[in-house]
């Protein structure tokens, strides 16, 4: 008998200690909730719910010291949302909640974040003169999508018509900027070209508002000449309120030894010929 009251003892223990208690989880909270605010003044939210039940979503938020109010509802199947209703030096606090008829609908964790003054505060130029910016992203995109939301981000804060570009190594993530600005801002049209024959693929580009100016052709001059144009420069004629301008986009030798100075010298000094033997009564840039 003592045999048979140890077994069924030892049988018991073992079936207690190989038991797995999981941990107990609200399916109707949604979860992994980010706020992060880009140098726009917007405050970008992102979350996760995985039910599928639900008819939408609540967003509330509460400033620093206050109590929380619903600012939004919107459709089922979204899970990001941009609150552009936010003050500079501000850290807010956001919550979201699941709409629907048989859940709970509990708010999620709850996330802050501080509103950062941006590029909104950069004014150039008004509405009836051209803005033509030129920049060197080296090596773009260095860091991938990262790269992609800043340049976008800059380019919207800055708000020129024209951006002559330099070191456009990736077609694909250069597209997805003009995509980017055509979803994000109602109010202007954007298109780009980037050239193709440079080595290294680091080649140069124009993004432009098409609703702003009419673009005529965009072409690359001095293609053979290697020694001075190591990049061919690439030239935009375009028509703004009634005035025919050309701009040039250059990327000139870098370095500063003797033999790298004279072929930027021997570039500018094509350039200016160029430039007198083809639009000599032209506004260049």
């Amino acid at each position: 008998m003592k045999k048979i009251i140890i077994i069924i003892l030892l049988a018991i223990l073992l079936t207690f200690c190989g038991k797995t208690i999981e941990p107990v989880i609200n399916p109707d909270n949604p979860t992994n909730l980010n706020a992060e605010c880009n140098y726009l003044r917007e405050v970008n939210l992102s979350w996760n719910y995985e039910n599928g039940d639900e008819d939408g979503f609540r967003i509330q938020r509460k400033a620093e010291g206050e109590v929380y109010t619903i600012i939004d509802t919107i459709e089922a199947g979204i899970f990001e949302y941009t609150d552009l209703d936010v003050i500079v030096g501000t850290t807010y606090y956001y919550m979201v909640a699941a709409v629907c008829v048989e859940c709970p609908g509990e708010w999620s964790e709850e996330e802050g974040v501080f509103v950062r003054e941006g590029f909104l505060n950069l004014n150039f130029g008004s509405e009836p003169t051209l803005e033509v910016v030129t920049w060197n992203i080296e090596h773009f995109p260095k860091d991938f999508s990262t790269t992609v939301d800043y340049v976008t981000q800059i380019i919207r804060g800055v708000n020129a018509d024209v951006y002559a570009l330099q070191e456009i190594e990736n077609n694909f993530k250069f597209d997805t900027i003009i995509e980017i600005l055509n979803n994000v801002d109602p109010e202007n049209t954007w298109d780009g070209y980037r050239a193709s024959s440079a080595y290294y693929s680091i080649n140069l580009a124009y993004i432009y508002k098409s609703n702003q100016l009419q673009i005529d052709d965009i072409y690359e001059i001095y293609q053979d000449d290697w020694y001075a144009f190591p990049r061919s420069p690439l030239v935009m004629e375009l028509s703004f309120n009634g005035n025919d301008i050309i701009v040039i986009n250059n990327h000139l030798k870098a370095g500063s030894d003797s033999d790298d100075e004279a072929r930027r010298l021997d570039a500018c000094q094509k350039l200016d010929t160029y430039i007198s033997e083809n639009w000599y009564n032209n506004e260049v840039l």
